[in-house]
């Protein structure tokens, strides 16, 4: 039985009596004379009131604000809005855009007086409450809020609003706000700037928290030392951080923490080669959890061959990727020297954990499963593989195993055409 097509209706028949009552007294539509139009939302209704408002008092409308916000160096709305509603933000959207651009004002150099006095002043700058979009949205802007707002500011694409980002994070860091000290420290020590003027004021609010034994603290200070390669210095830090009975919650501020601790002291004895004292404390480590805790003990020497294998499965589990690798290459190895009965099975697995490890643009999980792949006689989803690891950004810095690679897959080309 064929399906009738359906008739074409019109979205909302208002033609009866009835029906045109009930759409007005419903809200759904205003009249005006011999017309009818649709209300207007509450989202509508309040974008409205702001943009009065705020025209009222001299200040940008939400439209000027959006146009404003790549060259200003403002986040995107939704963003800001997005932060507000999961409360990270800590206040109002409004105080947060009206902080940035009083921020923006100031420039990069700035003295603490000014801050201080931008902090204090958002009341003065915030709408009244019966104008505000927000409910019980808070006037007091406090030295975290301004590294709140540089956490919202990093999400954005542009590089202008990085530069205000790094500024208020700087800015934070001048007010004696613990978390914007970490994080500076954090991404100075990553880029090798730990000497640069600009963190003068971070560097003190570091040396004030560790002399008072604050893990997250120590384990900078450990890792600044770390990399002035100043090893003996840097275990004593460790070592404080993981005895240090200031109460901290665990990732606080995405730096340190008492696992860190453990696994920064594991790290500075691997170097120094005294395996045992480090399984000691990669272990404690992986005791709360840390799956980079369980990658290094797969790979001490001391480590036994049953639970090599465990302690790979818990790290790739969790996302190290350097782990996944590890577990593919195990696995192949398994299918060379292993009895012919298992041999597939060894190969899917290492083909699956090498996939695992390539989407993550891995590049030496790549090469390996483009060798895999060859070995198998699947010649063109190999290539495909060694195609996409030359494609990674990373790939300069493999380029003499790309090349080797390569070369193996020019001599294949050449034995097939010869078949």
């Amino acid at each position: 039985m064929l399906r009738q097509p359906l008739k074409r209706t019109a979205a909302l028949d208002i033609s009866s009596k009835s029906a045109w009552t009930c759409c007005c007294t419903k809200g759904f539509l205003h009249t005006s004379g011999a017309h009818a139009y649709a209300a207007r939302s509450p989202t509508v209704k309040r974008k409205e009131r702001y943009d009065s408002y705020n025209r009222s008092k001299g200040l940008p409308t939400s439209s000027q604000l959006r146009e404003a916000s790549n060259a200003e160096g403002l986040p995107p709305l939704e963003l800001l809005q997005s932060a507000y509603h999961s409360g990270t933000l800590g206040i109002s959207v409004d105080n947060a855009v009206q902080a940035i651009l009083a921020f923006i004002k100031l420039g990069s150099r700035f003295s603490q007086t000014e801050l201080q006095k931008l902090c204090s002043g958002m009341e003065q700058l915030s709408p009244s409450a019966e104008h505000s979009t927000d409910k019980d949205q808070d006037h007091d802007i406090k030295p975290h809020n301004l590294t709140l707002l540089a956490r919202v500011q990093l999400r954005s694409p542009s590089m202008r609003q990085r530069e205000v980002a790094k500024n208020l994070l700087l800015a934070a860091c001048s007010l004696s706000d613990e978390e914007a000290t970490f994080r500076v420290v954090s991404q100075a020590i990553k880029k090798h700037q730990v000497e640069h003027y600009e963190l003068r004021t971070a560097m003190k609010n570091l040396e004030r928290l560790a002399q008072k034994k604050h893990p997250q603290a120590l384990v900078l200070k450990g890792q600044i030392a770390m990399s002035q390669c100043r090893e003996a210095a840097a275990l004593k830090f460790f070592e404080k951080a993981t005895q240090s009975t200031t109460e901290t919650p665990e990732n606080e501020y995405d730096v340190g923490g008492p696992r860190e601790a453990w696994l920064a002291l594991g790290r500075g004895l691997l170097k120094q080669r005294n395996y045992t004292k480090a399984e000691q404390a990669f272990r404690r480590a992986a005791d709360m959890d840390d799956p980079v805790a369980y990658h290094y003990l797969a790979n001490l020497p001391t480590t036994s061959p049953g639970d090599w294998e465990v302690y790979l499965l818990k790290a790739a589990s969790s996302g190290i990727m350097p782990a996944a690798h590890d577990l593919g290459l195990l696995y192949a190895e398994r299918a060379k020297k292993g009895p012919s009965v298992k041999r597939e099975d060894w190969l899917l697995r290492a083909h699956e954990w090498f996939c695992v490890s390539g989407s993550d643009k891995y590049i030496p999980s790549l090469l390996e499963k483009a060798i895999l792949l060859k070995t198998n006689d699947q010649y063109e989803e190999g290539l495909k593989a060694l195609k996409e690891a030359e494609k990674c950004e990373r790939a300069p810095d493999y380029i003499q195993q790309i090349k080797e690679v390569r070369s193996d897959f020019s001599l294949g080309a050449v034995q097939i055409e010869h078949r």
